[in-house]
């Protein structure tokens, strides 16, 4: 099980994520996003590759207690299709391979525990995708993508609300997610590129293309990070305190 709370485990992926560094999954590698990529797909295309592994189980309907995130994927038609869209991407898998068949396919087993069958993926390698396999997959591509898992008040979802409310809102989100409209609160790639092409003098627009998409968000962080830090000391050492002064996000700054 990969766990981010243990610092060595923590580090070593991360070290692989500022670098670039194939990350091995079982008999799989998964794929850094780079910043072209998303460039010529489109940032709804790449939330829509992201989606499976940022929805939490409130965002299934009529799901029993003890079913996980894979299963109630696994369940949903239109949502397994997308998690078998983004393994095709993040596990660079062939949707038609020589023999004309898919790299991927979907295979049915009898959970006797729980006393219910349920759906599985396995690839063309051998690897099954289970409950904890997902786990460890979406615990990695949440830290390559540099983004999380979305929360109960994301989808609008509040423990006062009546079930009928909980249940339209969840049907709303639904909808919207499969129409592309679901959209993730961060900042937009494109200001993000926008903002660090104009931080040189002279701008160098194809630098930054073949970066990843870690390696492009880490940049913009520790950027807005130092200039916040020398904005904060120009203030001080100009005898002006930060009361008298509207300390303006700079991120606010630069997202239109």
């Amino acid at each position: 099980m990969i766990d981010l709370n243990d610092e060595n485990i923590k580090y070593f992926y991360l070290g692989k994520c500022v670098s670039r560094q194939p990350i091995n999954f079982y008999t799989e590698k998964i794929y850094h996003p780079i910043v072209n990529d998303i460039f010529e797909m489109g940032e709804n295309e790449y939330f829509k590759l992201l989606t499976p592994f940022i929805i939490p189980i409130e965002y299934f309907k009529n799901v029993p207690s003890d079913v996980t995130v894979y299963e109630a994927i696994m369940q949903d038609r239109d949502m397994c299709i997308s998690l078998i869209q983004s393994l095709i991407y993040f596990l660079k898998l062939k949707i038609e391979n020589d023999e004309g068949e898919m790299d991927i396919k979907i295979y049915n087993i009898e959970d006797k525990q729980k006393g219910r069958s349920k759906n599985q993926l396995i690839t063309k390698s051998g690897l099954i995708i289970d409950d904890e396999k997902f786990n460890e997959l979406k615990t990695l591509i949440l830290l390559m993508c540099n983004t999380k898992e979305l929360t109960k008040e994301d989808l609008g979802i509040k423990d006062k609300n009546p079930i009928s409310e909980k249940k339209e809102r969840l049907l709303k989100l639904r909808k919207e997610s499969r129409t592309g409209k679901l959209e993730e609160k961060r900042v937009k790639l494109v200001n993000v590129y926008d903002y660090l092409v104009h931080k040189p003098d002279i701008p160098n627009y194809d630098m930054y293309l073949s970066w990843s998409i870690y390696q492009l968000y880490n940049t913009y962080t520790n950027s807005i990070k130092k200039e916040h830090v020398q904005f904060t000391y120009d203030v001080i050492t100009n005898g002006m305190g930060t009361k008298e002064m509207k300390l303006e996000s700079l991120a606010e700054k630069i997202i239109k």
